[in-house]
Formats: structure tokens, C-alpha cells, sequence
């Protein structure tokens, strides 16, 4: 079936319980007074736009009025709840880069709730280009006063995570008496030090200590206070996340997260009580495959959301529900942190530690019913009226239009409607491709309308993928054709989100079975726009011993003329214009001192920049540095190079053109051929536009791909010799 080909109740813009935008102004207006986070009140959209009047729901308070607290739908008490702890603890302007996960649990462990103590993010450098291009990119949005580095110089031979050292992380870091030789015992005084403070966890956070997930499960479990349970092994053991899981695993997992919960000794069977978010910290597959004789309890009479044999559903909509025989009744909201230790610290610490205040919302759909239900200028008034920076493409957004409006994106939320495939797409007019997704300049979230986009997150050739290898720090999109109605109208999305609702949450309808859309990211994150946190403080400091502060190193690096070192201590610090001209130098004082690895780590910061010349030059002497390194990690080093030449078609010179033939990508190949001979027949002539696709074609061996470039061949065929 064609992709949003269907649609049911296309007035149906809300589950049967929602939140009214009176109460989300009234209840932001309320912890604005109460919390001073400095919240405004949402601006209500059109009624077409908004969740209707039904039973159940709380009523809105009068203008000027702050509710009761308890009289707030459970979505955004858990919201407020989860805020409240990440802003009442003391934080420091304080990055610490580690080279391990041993080093991360040590510096992790130095977090502090007391007076003078402190909490900081804490990124692992893994040596990746990718890893240091998320670091780069939370820098730029936390601003750090100091960057530092931290290594566990502890003995310890083939240290490995297991549940006791984890737990006693969590103690120490709640200080809690943690030093019992058995976890039951460190559990039980971490429950102890939370009663003392009359504090509930807000949620559990499943993990395992041989799922490399399982860094910034604990960071969440650390950061928000929440339960750790450790997953069973069979449960963890290493399998192809990419695929999907079998309903008997998932009631296997939800069968082990309800006796965790159950002995917590916390209330978690309704929303509203203790336990109402669950983190899965680990890389599993986001769907679940049906088969003949699985059931869900009561079966929905819209025969559109009804999953079939062979189908899937998102394993974030499954867990949290009285499955199977009560599907429709939720104890807890879920979402997936996944990646591996460097990826899981770097999405958790974004979550933790920063603030949201931009978005970008783009809309491929018609401005027609149903499709304008998800407009991106409804949502986009819903922002601004809450005093976010706003951008908006409204429809028709072609490809060429999508490709402009994302040249250069640092925003901390951006909205995408579209239709196609895992791996494609389609706008009015043009198809958008994975290495089409924009490269993000910082942590952002995604909230995608679109059909199968998270049907296998982990894969890099998907939307979902690339999104997140490019630096998304949350993401939700559907594992399955959801059909239009599945997801929640991107303007109500926006509305919950401010409320504050938190993520898992806003993105899910109240009451509707269960479903295909996955969240991806920490389910608590709360992107409502606040005023910096009142608790920071510069002058709290941190019980450990840095082994090295990068501005020092950078020094030195310089006066040792020691570039490489430069350029990475300048990278890791979120300095990208100061690495443009550094290296811009360079290239005039004496070009040969530009390394194929000096230029692989100058492509992204002159991309950024926007310094084309620059960009290609670097490309140019990084090829062969390039081709030694793994092809994941290269992806938006590429793309970057098509990015700035796909905008700028008709002002690239000769040799910028030659570059990008040797740059076809091979996933889109024919596309990238088609692009470089349009610019050899305006450069040069139709006859050489011609030749360079024979080429192209003798090269191939796929029949497909081979009558493709037949067919660009034939634009050229009136080509003179």
C-alpha cells in the first residue's frame, strides 16, 4: 500500500484523552510562577489543530490561575517532575572527555547532589570521527566554561561493567551508602538516601553491562533517579538490531521489567503513580514482527490499526502497556537510548544538560485536508507564541527548497512531514534520498511524519539511521506504514512539548492501541524553553583530577607547530571558525603542511562555515585518508562536500567539478552521475557530459543501474562532437 495512501478519520486529530491548549498555557503559565523556569504560555492554534473536549480530562485553569498540581493530566506531572530534579541539582560549566567507559563510571561516580558539590556532562572519545563530531556538536550548545580530560589512572586489570560497579555508581553519585559487596545492598541504600529526601523515581531504566547502551542508560538512571534493572542475558545477547524481535521476546522483556518494578517497592501499574517512564539502554530491534495466533486485547474496531500477521509494531509502544491482554491501558511511557558507549553518553548527557530554544519545521504536504492537520506553520505559531526561535517551510517544499531551508541547521528541534520508504523521501516536487537528511550542527530531536523511517534505527541507510549518526539525540518516526492518523498532528506534538510533556509522551497518543511509532532517546527529555538554570554554578568543584585541559594543550600544540593536535584540541572545544583560520593559513603560508589527516579533521568546520573553496580543497587532499577509514565514518564528510556543491551547482569551478567525479556515492550513484554531467554540459560541452556517463555505465554491473545512465545518456544525445 502506498504510503499514507489511507488515512482514518481524517478529522481525527487526537486519541480519545488529550491535553486541551488551555490547560498547557494555564499549567505553563503555573511553573513558570511556581518553578521559575521562565516558561511562557502556549499560543492555542486553530480548533481544527487541537485535541477536543473529552471526558475525562482535566479541566483548564482560569487565566492567571496556577492549577493543582495533582489536578495536572499525568503527562505532564511527569514532565514537571523529571525538570525538577535535572534543575534543582547543581550543575558546573564543565565538560569532562574521557577515553573509556571505566573512566566514565569514575567520573560519573563524582557527581554530587550536596551543597558544593556538583554534576557535569561527561563525553567519551572513542577516536571516531563521528564520536568527536557529537562532542564538537555539544560543545557549541553547552558552552562550557572549561574543557577538560579525565582518565581512571586506578589499577585494574580487564575491568568490565557488571551490576554491583554500576549501582555503587548510583550511590555514590546520590550519596548513598554504596560500598556493600552485593547490589541487593546498594539498591536498598539508594531507596534509603531517596526516602530520606522524600524523592520517587520517576521511572526504571533497563540495561546490561555487555550492551554498550548501557553508558548513558546509567547517566539517565544517575541524572533523573531512576531504578536500574538489568535485563536478563538472553535478553541482551548480541543480535542484528537492524531485524525485528518476536511478540514472545517482548512480553519476555515486559514480563522482566514489571518484576523489577513490582520489587522496587515503588507504585507502577497506572500512569500518575512512581514509575511512569521506561528507558530501554539497549540495541535491540525498535520493532516487534506479529505472527499468526499473537493477539492484543481488545482488538481495535478501526480495522486500520489492527496488525496483521507479519507486520510490526514499535517495541517503545508495547512496553509500557498491560500487554497482551489489556493493551490499551498504560502504566508508562517508553523510549530506546541505543548506540554504543560513546554514542549512549553523548545523547544522555544532551538530555541532561541542555536547553531548547529553536526549531525548524518543515512540511512536504499538500494545504489541503487532511494533510494540513500536520501543518509546520500551525506549529510553528505554537513555538513562537512560546518564545522559541522559529523557522518554517511551508508547502510546496520541493527538494531544491528542502536542501536550502537545511544548509546549515542548529536548531534544538526539527519537524518533518513527508512520505516514502525507510530510505527515501518524497516531496512536492523530488525525491530526497538518506544522504539528503541534514547535517546537524547540534543535538537536536526529530519529529518525522513519515512511513517507515525507524523501521530499523540502527541501520545508517535509513532516515531514523542517519539521523541519528548525524548527532539526533531523540527521534520518533514509525517502524511500519502507520497510515496519516497513526502519528499525532505535528502541531499538537509541538503544543505537548511545551507543556511541559515529556518526550515519549508528546509524541504518543494518550489512549489508542498500540502502535508503530517509535521513540528514540531518553522518554524523560523535556524540551520546554526555560531560562538557564538557576542552580548552576561555576564555582562548584568537581572531586576529581583532570589529566588535561584542552585550551592548555591547544597552546601548546600551537608553539610546538604540532597542527593535528591543534586542530583536535580546537575541535573537541566546538572551535570551528578558529580551525577554518587556522588552516586557511596554512594553505597560503605553505600548502604541503596540510595533511591528508590535518584536512579529513577540517572538512566538517569548513563545511559548517560554509567556506566552499575551503571545503573542497580539504576533500581534495583528504581522498586518501578517506579511503582507509571505515565507510560509516566517512558519510558526513561526503555528503558535506554534495551538500554545499548540490546548493551552489552553477558557481563551482573546473576543478571543483572534477572533485565530484571521483565522489559518486554509491548508494546514489546514478543521481550523483547526473548531477556532475548537467555541470560538464554547461562547463564544458554536452559531448563531454556524454563521455563521462559512458564511463560511469562501463563501471556498472547492475542491469537497473545501467538503463538508468541509458537514459541520461539520451539528454545529452544532441551533443556536437
Amino acid at each position: 500500500m502506498p504510503t499514507h495512501a489511507r488515512t482514518f478519520g481524517a478529522r481525527r486529530t487526537t486519541g480519545p484523552r488529550e491535553i486541551r491548549p488551555g490547560l498547557v498555557a494555564a499549567v505553563a503559565t503555573g511553573l513558570a510562577a511556581s518553578l521559575a523556569w521562565g516558561q511562557p504560555g502556549a499560543t492555542k492554534g486553530s480548533p481544527d489543530n487541537q485535541p477536543g473536549k473529552v471526558p475525562g480530562t482535566a479541566p483548564a485553569a482560569a487565566p492567571g490561575v496556577t492549577p493543582d498540581f495533582a489536578s495536572l493530566p499525568a503527562e505532564v506531572r511527569l514532565g514537571v517532575r523529571a525538570e525538577h530534579v535535572r534543575r534543582t541539582l547543581p550543575t558546573t560549566s564543565l565538560l569532562v572527555i574521557v577515553p573509556d567507559e571505566r573512566s566514565f563510571v569514575s567520573a560519573i561516580s563524582t557527581w554530587s547532589t550536596d551543597e558544593g558539590g556538583a554534576r557535569f556532562p561527561i563525553l567519551i572519545d572513542d577516536g571516531t570521527l563521528v564520536g568527536r563530531e557529537n562532542i564538537a556538536r555539544f560543545v557549541r550548545a553547552f558552552k562550557p566554561a572549561r574543557v577538560v580530560g579525565y582518565a581512571d589512572a586506578t589499577p585494574a586489570k580487564d575491568w568490565r561493567a557488571d551490576e554491583l560497579s554500576l549501582l555503587r555508581a548510583q550511590a555514590r553519585a546520590w550519596g548513598a551508602a554504596g560500598e556493600a559487596a552485593d547490589a541487593a545492598a546498594v539498591r536498598s541504600a539508594i531507596r534509603a538516601k531517596w526516602k530520606k529526601m522524600d524523592f520517587q523515581p520517576p521511572g526504571i531504566v533497563a540495561m546490561h553491562p555487555a550492551d554498550p547502551a548501557w553508558v548513558g542508560g546509567l547517566a539517565l538512571a544517575i541524572g533523573r533517579g531512576q531504578e536500574v534493572v538489568i535485563v536478563s542475558d538472553a535478553l541482551a545477547k548480541v543480535t542484528d538490531a537492524t531485524s525485528a524481535w518476536t511478540f514472545a521476546q517482548v512480553l519476555t522483556l515486559d514480563r522482566e521489567l514489571r518484576a523489577a518494578a513490582g520489587a522496587s517497592g515503588y507504585r507502577f501499574d497506572t500512569l500518575g503513580d512512581d514509575l511512569d517512564a521506561v528507558t530501554l539502554a539497549l540495541n535491540i530491534p525498535a520493532r516487534a514482527a506479529m505472527a499468526a495466533g499473537d493477539r492484543l486485547e481488545p482488538v481495535p474496531t478501526q480495522k486500520e490499526f489492527v496488525c496483521k500477521p507479519g507486520e510490526s509494531l514499535a517495541i517503545t509502544d508495547l512496553i509500557g502497556r498491560d500487554i497482551p491482554g489489556a493493551s490499551m491501558s498504560r502504566w508508562a511511557y517508553t523510549g530506546q537510548l541505543s548506540g554504543g558507549a560513546s554514542a549512549s553518553a553523548y545523547r544522555a548527557m544532551s538530555s541532561l544538560f541542555l536547553e531548547h530554544r529553536s526549531a525548524l519545521l518543515l512540511d512536504g504536504y499538500e494545504d489541503s485536508r487532511p494533510w494540513n492537520l500536520y501543518s509546520a506553520s500551525a506549529a510553528g505559531r505554537s513555538l513562537a507564541g512560546a518564545g522559541w526561535e522559529t523557522r518554517v517551510v511551508s508547502p510546496p517544499m520541493s527538494l531544491e527548497k528542502f536542501r536550502e531551508a537545511t544548509r546549515a541547521v542548529d536548531v534544538s528541534l526539527l519537524t518533518l512531514n513527508s512520505s516514502g520508504m525507510s530510505s527515501f523521501f518524497d516531496l512536492k516536487p523530488g525525491r530526497g534520498l538518506t544522504p539528503d537528511v541534514p547535517l546537524l550542527s547540534r543535538p537536536s530531536v526529530a519529529y518525522v511524519v513519515h512511513s517507515w523511517s525507524s523501521q530499523n534505527p540502527r541501520s545508517v541507510w535509513t532516515i531514523a539511521g542517519r539521523f541519528l549518526q548525524r548527532g539526533a539525540v531523540g527521534y520518533v518516526g514509525s517502524v511500519h506504514e502507520p497510515y496519516l492518523s497513526g502519528f499525532l498532528p505535528t502541531p499538537t506534538f509541538v503544543e505537548r512539548l511545551v507543556a511541559p510533556v515529556p518526550l515519549a509522551a508528546a509524541a504518543r497518543y494518550a489512549d489508542f492501541p498500540a502502535w508503530r511509532i517509535h521513540v528514540e532517546g531518553d522518554p524523560l527529555l523535556v524540551m520546554s524553553r526555560a531560562l538557564p538554570t538557576a542552580a548552576t554554578s561555576n564555582r562548584a568543584k568537581p572531586a576529581l583530577d583532570p589529566v588535561a585541559d584542552l585550551q592548555t594543550e591547544l597552546s601548546e600544540a600551537l608553539k610546538a607547530r604540532n597542527f593535528d593536535k591543534a586542530v583536535l584540541a580546537m575541535h573537541l572545544q566546538g572551535r570551528e571558525r578558529d580551525i577554518v583560520r587556522l588552516l586557511g593559513a596554512l594553505m597560503k603560508e605553505k600548502r604541503e603542511q596540510v595533511t591528508p589527516t590535518l584536512a579529513v579533521m577540517g572538512i566538517m568546520p569548513a563545511a559548517r562555515s560554509e567556506d566552499v573553496g575551503m571545503l573542497f580543497d580539504l576533500a581534495a587532499i583528504a581522498r586518501s585518508e578517506l579511503a582507509k577509514l571505515p565507510e560509516e565514518q566517512t558519510l558526513d564528510l561526503r555528503d558535506a562536500v554534495w551538500h554545499a556543491a548540490l546548493s551552489r551547482r552553477d558557481a563551482l569551478t573546473q576543478a571543483q567539478v572534477d572533485l565530484l567525479r571521483t565522489m559518486l556515492r554509491p548508494e546514489v550513484r546514478t543521481r550523483d552521475a547526473g548531477e556532475v554531467a548537467a555541470m560538464l554540459a554547461r562547463s564544458r560541452s554536452k559531448s563531454a557530459a556524454r563521455a563521462f556517463l559512458t564511463d560511469v555505465r562501463d563501471g556498472l554491473s547492475d542491469e537497473n543501474a545501467r538503463k538508468e545512465i541509458d537514459a541520461l545518456i539520451r539528454n545529452f544525445a544532441d551533443a556536437t562532437p
